[in-house]
């Protein structure tokens, strides 16, 4: 189980890569170089679908340790477990 920011950070970086693609497919007819950016996109996300490692959280985690992203904005990342939804009563 991982927190919001750090899966959001990852959605936003592969949002980054599709609308690169796309400039540069429909903005300056170069579809090679979109073919490049969707092939770089690919392997992060085949490495989340297929063996459940997410290089975005990692990347997030690395820039908090660097202090980049501040330790406000995952106050959540320190207990992951504490947001869990309460059982439903029987």
């Amino acid at each position: 189980m991982v927190p919001g920011p750090p899966k959001r950070f990852a959605q936003a970086i592969g949002a980054l890569f599709t609308v690169t693609a796309a400039v540069l497919t429909f903005g300056f007819d170069r579809f090679d170089l979109a073919q490049l950016v969707l092939a770089v996109l690919l392997v992060p996300a085949s490495l989340e679908a297929f063996v459940g490692f997410c290089v975005g959280c990692q990347m997030f985690r690395l820039l908090m340790g660097a202090g980049v992203i501040p330790a406000t904005v995952c106050e959540a990342c320190n207990d992951i477990w504490s947001h869990r939804p309460e059982p439903a009563p029987s």
